[in-house]
């Protein structure tokens, strides 16, 4: 109950926002990998409801992938999907909504489940059965699958305080460790990459929230925590390659298209699945390993065979 209360103050803020045209709500609170892939879902509904006043429901901690979305009116934040699970009860009596969320997706901090019915019966258990996200975005939404790579927007005003000149045009970014250990890769193989790199005058980057990884080589550059999104963002569009498991700067990757390796394994149920939009068939088999078992098992030689250096 506790979330009630301002899950009913939002209620309020956007029944009197913009109150001369019609309101559309579409939401997803969950994940920052998927508000990036959503993107053209977004696009979508706007040229759906041209002139309507488009509100996006986002999660506090990812709103700003999508604060300069040109498809979007107004963003409004919540603290969790069960903030969301309240809203959506209140909305849905006034409002078209569309609610980019997996049927039965959880919320951890208070345990809710949220419930999406859709045609297609897509739910947490099938999901990756059906297509990359932004086609179960799609389908969770009742509209006809779109498979267009997204892409990224970044402030009007936005000047990267990064001094990424200073590494020269052969930089590499790595991404090694992710909100789930089932995706990650072994330390000890993430070294030998890194001197890989750094034995063909590369230098490497680190992104991410955190690191796991024990390197103390030369060209290796750590910036795990110390740059915002949107730097992020940066220089993944201007790096040379860019390497790492499935997480939302992979598809930061994915959506500027530079030349790029994705480390995926069998995840959850999951065995061969793809998250990543707009690929062709051709693309994906240059830019993606599908390994048949957990990531942390996949060789590091198949790897270094698959790099385009």
């Amino acid at each position: 109950m506790r979330l009630l209360l301002p899950a009913f103050v939002k209620f309020i803020r956007i029944c009197i926002s913009s109150t001369g045209r019609k309101k559309v709500i579409t939401s997803l609170a969950q994940h920052l990998g998927d508000n990036i892939a959503a993107e053209p879902l977004d696009a979508f509904i706007r040229n759906k409801h041209q002139g309507d006043y488009i509100i996006r429901i986002v999660g506090k901690s990812f709103v700003s992938v999508v604060d300069d979305n040109p498809a979007i009116d107004r963003v409004i934040t919540v603290d969790c999907l069960s903030e969301w699970i309240y809203l959506k009860a209140l909305l849905n009596l006034f409002f078209k909504i569309y609610d980019y969320h997996v049927d039965g997706s959880f919320c951890p901090k208070y345990r809710l489940v949220l419930r999406n019915r859709n045609k297609g019966d897509i739910n947490v258990s099938n999901y990756f059965n059906c297509g990359n996200l932004l086609e179960v975005f799609c389908r969770s939404c009742d509209i006809e699958p779109i498979n267009r790579r997204p892409s990224v927007h970044f402030p009007p005003l936005f000047k990267p305080t990064f001094q990424i000149e200073s590494f020269g045009n052969r930089l590499v970014i790595i991404h090694a460790n992710s909100n789930n250990s089932k995706k990650d890769w072994s330390n000890d193989n993430w070294c030998r990459l890194i001197n890989l790199f750094g034995s063909k005058d590369y230098s490497v980057i680190e992104i991410g929230l955190s690191s796991n990884l024990k390197c103390n080589l030369p060209r290796y550059n750590n910036y795990c925590g110390k740059l915002s999104l949107d730097e992020i963002a940066f220089i993944i569009s201007k790096c040379s390659y860019f390497i790492g498991i499935d997480s939302a700067f992979a598809h930061f990757a994915n959506a500027f298209n530079v030349p790029r390796l994705i480390l995926l394994g069998h995840f959850n149920q999951f065995k061969n699945y793809l998250p990543y939009s707009g690929l062709s068939k051709e693309e994906e088999a240059l830019t993606v390993i599908h390994h048949n078992g957990p990531v942390k098992e996949l060789p590091f030689e198949v790897v270094k065979e698959r790099i385009l250096l």
